[in-house]
């Protein structure tokens, strides 16, 4: 809806019987990863998901988090879930180009979500306090992860590189 919104209109108390947590998430979706600058071994370009890339996709995700907390009609409407945490959602979609025709995403090096956290408990030296987000890589054509993504408490340790490795069915 905008940048301290969430299309959501909860009528009245909604009972909810067994949910150890209650989260209400705010998407927005990304497809303006860049391009790899050369071609990969299908002769086309992949966009690439990088470390930086999400580390600008965090300060938004953020951003929006704290508008969103600050957004009285928004908690009015949602009250009626009781305790809940508000978190922001991430898909990242790729698009399809001349220079990219399958629409493939490629995960470039290791990302760390660690630090990636919202809200009021959130501190990020600390790493893992506050409300995690959710992300989602959607490629049209293929999923390329060459790294690791890690959302543990700390970066993962450096790993001899003996190249990519490909996820069976």
């Amino acid at each position: 809806m905008g940048g301290n919104d969430i299309a959501i209109n909860v009528q009245g108390t909604t009972p909810i019987r067994g949910a150890r947590t209650v989260a209400v998430y705010g998407y927005r979706t990304y497809d303006d990863a860049q391009e790899a600058a050369v071609p990969d071994v299908t002769g086309h370009t992949p966009q690439e998901i990088t470390q930086a890339y999400l580390d600008t996709i965090h300060g938004q995700s953020d951003a929006f988090i704290n508008a969103a907390l600050a957004n009285n009609a928004l908690s009015a409407r949602i009250a009626g879930l009781g305790n809940y945490h508000l978190r922001p959602g991430v898909d990242i979609v790729s698009k399809v180009t001349a220079t990219n025709p399958n629409g493939d995403l490629t995960i470039v090096g290791d990302l760390d979500l660690s630090g990636y956290r919202y809200g009021p408990n959130a501190n990020a030296p600390s790493r893992g306090f506050g409300e995690p987000g959710a992300i989602n890589f959607r490629a049209s054509g293929n999923l390329n992860i060459r790294g690791s993504v890690n959302d543990g408490f700390a970066p993962g340790s450096p790993k001899p590189r003996d190249g990519a490795f490909a996820f069976g069915p």
